[in-house]
């Protein structure tokens, strides 16, 4: 111990350490020091959030600060000495909010309840434990824009080291600090692509909510060609397999709406209350249950091979010059003597036969 007892703060300051103010007293104590830290008594009722009015409100602060906290929000950083008191509504998160709102709100209700012993009943939504995988996974499977084309063309420049190089030789960014951001786009890419998402590779290119080469298979789990005769024919998938899920993916999908409101409408088999009833009731569709609603197309596989196995309904648009926003019923079929063809229609004046 030195000759004259020093203050708590100084010397927690002196050591480069970060410290609540009630660590400082139980330190103080231990250590026979002297502080100026007060401790607080929480106050004895809490203020209720979780039934206020939400409105739209948005925290800015500077640049410089924004670019701080984004770091923390894109690692998923575990929180530092976390405060584990149940008043506090932080206690039960792991790691920090993956927000900026979240960063702000969490400092803010730990500062009011550790000097003021304000605290909250509920927890406010921006504090509420939710993981941005788990966000982008809600979002897709409700139908929902994960991502924009321009941020998905930012970040694959991201990810790359050379967007990173210009400012790294102007002094301007650290390598450790160009890494960190590469790691966290790289991240971010490995999210996207476990959900099945495409980013484009071009300055022009768009971003592709699943694999066209996948979902053309007669399994997905199973590696074949069908996919080869959509391209020879330049068909673009853009509703895959609509027997799955055909309610959600014809009425509810926001990704599809374009696609399915430009097929002709008063020849669209995929409106068919019957379809919708089967898959309610029995909860699964196949691609022959559409292509019995769909008269056009039925008489032409009839006529090609009345046995060949349907394997999938897509909704397709061609990519041939001239053919316009239409999209087409596509019936992907296999016959055991003339192998896959193709049945293309909108059930209104087109329909048309593609052999392999």
């Amino acid at each position: 111990m030195p000759a004259t007892p020093v203050n708590v703060e100084d010397f927690i300051a002196d050591g480069g350490l970060i410290a609540t103010s009630k660590v400082v007293i139980e330190t103080a104590k231990q250590v026979g020091v002297s502080t100026e830290f007060n401790l607080v008594e929480a106050k004895q009722d809490g203020i209720n959030v979780v039934d206020r009015a939400r409105k739209d409100t948005l925290l800015k602060c500077e640049d410089t600060i924004r670019e701080a906290i984004s770091e923390i929000i894109q690692n998923r950083t575990p929180i530092v000495n976390p405060l584990k008191d149940e008043k506090f509504c932080g206690s039960h998160l792991v790691n920090y909010p993956q927000s900026y709102t979240g960063i702000f709100l969490y400092y803010l209700c730990k500062g009011l309840y550790e000097d003021f012993g304000i605290w909250f009943t509920g927890t406010p939504v921006s504090l509420k434990k939710r993981e941005t995988a788990d966000k982008m996974s809600k979002s897709y499977n409700d139908g929902g824009r994960v991502i924009t084309n321009k941020a998905a063309r930012e970040l694959r420049k991201a990810a790359d080291m050379n967007t990173y190089m210009p400012d790294i030789t102007s002094g301007n960014m650290t390598m450790d600090d160009a890494i960190t951001k590469m790691k966290a786009a790289v991240a971010q890419m490995q999210t996207l692509s476990g959900l099945g998402i495409e980013l484009p590779t071009t300055a022009t290119g768009k971003v592709k909510y699943f694999n066209e080469e996948i979902e053309a298979r007669a399994d997905k789990e199973k590696p074949d060609d069908r996919y080869t005769l959509f391209k020879k024919e330049e068909l673009e998938i853009k509703v895959p397999r609509v027997q799955e899920d055909l309610e959600f993916k014809v009425f509810k999908h926001r990704k599809y709406k374009t696609d399915v409101y430009n097929i002709i409408k008063a020849g669209n088999p995929l409106n068919h209350p019957e379809l919708i009833k089967i898959e309610r009731e029995t909860g699964a569709l196949t691609a022959k249950d559409i292509l019995i609603k769909s008269d056009m197309a039925q008489k032409e596989v009839n006529a090609m091979d009345a046995s060949a196995i349907i394997i999938n309904c897509h909704i397709v648009k061609s990519k041939k010059k001239g053919t316009g926003r239409q999209r087409f019923i596509c019936f992907d079929c296999q016959s055991k003597t003339k192998g896959q063809f193709l049945v293309i229609t909108n059930e209104d004046a087109i329909v048309s036969i593609v052999e392999s």
